[in-house]
């Protein structure tokens, strides 16, 4: 199977938008934990937006990558099954490890982070472990119990009926994910299974997902994408409002990824799609200096050292990741 530059150019933008909106929550007072004296709206706004869909993308993408494996191994018995977690378990827990406890937690220090005011080094690792203060990486651990769950059920499922049924009932689940205890990553689980399941049904549906005419793909993207914007800007939050959210989120990754072209992609594209894993972890603790020491600066020049400037060396430390002994660091 050759490259599926569709895949390449939703990851690539998937990871520029997790990029700009840790480079821009400094503005949105909902996030708490740094405060600027400087109101920007606008800022605030793109960020809520970009909440909306920017790990449901990310999950998306896995999911709809997670089929080309199914199609590639057969995860008929337990020794297959065993060997595709312990395989994801390299990728995602000890990258999880490592950044967290080299990475992660002494910038935080250095950064005077709030939460972790008055708490030991072995209080501030439990609480990053158990998934309680886990910051970005709460992601790692989520994929990873995402993929046994799939391991153990996708590879078994040939009926619509079914696909269908998992598709409806992860839905139902992420509605109420609130409800569910954010120890061990419950929560996260809870509201993030739906997004790999629809990139999964996706994929294997997706002869039946391209015939859909090119005129009605952009319709329903500028459709959906403008139900996101007026849902976001709506502001309540009741059981109505989320369910209605995620179906325009839905239609709108299903919209986008028809869109897109898959024909082969420029350098930088591809650049930044394979050196997405490693900018998501090195990004955004980077930022936590800027909003630490600079939080009342001019904020073009606060979005522009976060956006550019630790957008740029997350990309350089990865690229000198990947090509190293070190690679395993960054889940290659």
């Amino acid at each position: 199977m050759g490259t599926d530059y569709k895949i390449t150019r939703l990851r690539c933008l998937a990871i520029v938008t997790v990029v700009l909106g840790h480079s821009i929550i400094l503005y949105d007072p909902q996030w708490g934990i740094y405060q600027t004296s400087y109101t920007v709206d606008s800022l605030m706004w793109i960020k809520r937006i970009i909440n909306a869909f920017q790990m449901p993308l990310f999950l998306f993408l896995s999911g709809f990558c997670f089929f080309y494996s199914t199609e590639r191994h057969d995860y008929n018995d337990i020794k297959s099954v065993a060997t595709g977690v312990f395989g994801k378990a390299k990728k995602l827990l000890i990258p999880f490890c490592v950044v967290a406890v080299l990475w992660m937690i002494p910038i935080r220090r250095m950064c005077h982070y709030s939460a972790w005011y008055a708490l030991g080094y072995s209080e501030i690792l439990k609480r990053v472990f158990i998934g309680l203060d886990s910051g970005h990486l709460w992601f790692l651990p989520t994929l990873f119990l995402i993929f046994v769950f799939a391991f153990l059920v996708f590879p078994h499922v040939n009926d619509r009926r079914i696909d269908g049924s998992i598709l409806l009932i992860s839905f139902l689940v992420s509605l109420i994910a609130h409800k569910f205890p954010a120890l061990l990553f419950v929560n996260n689980v809870a509201s993030s299974l739906y997004w790999f399941c629809l990139g999964f049904e996706a994929n294997k549906y997706r002869d039946d997902l391209e015939k859909i005419n090119g005129i009605i793909n952009y319709g329903m993207a500028f459709l959906s994408g403008f139900m996101v914007i007026l849902i976001v800007r709506g502001g309540a939050n009741s059981l109505v409002h989320k369910g209605l959210q995620e179906i325009a989120v839905t239609f709108f990754i299903l919209a986008i990824y028809n869109c897109v072209s898959s024909q082969e992609c420029n350098n930088i594209c591809k650049t930044i799609s394979d050196e997405s894993m490693g900018i998501y972890l090195l990004h955004s603790p980077l930022v936590y200096f800027t909003y630490a020491y600079y939080g009342n600066g001019i904020p073009a020049v606060v979005v522009f050292i976060n956006f550019v400037i630790d957008g740029l060396i997350a990309m350089i430390l990865t690229y000198h990741l990947m090509n190293g002994r070190w690679k395993w660091v960054i889940g290659c």
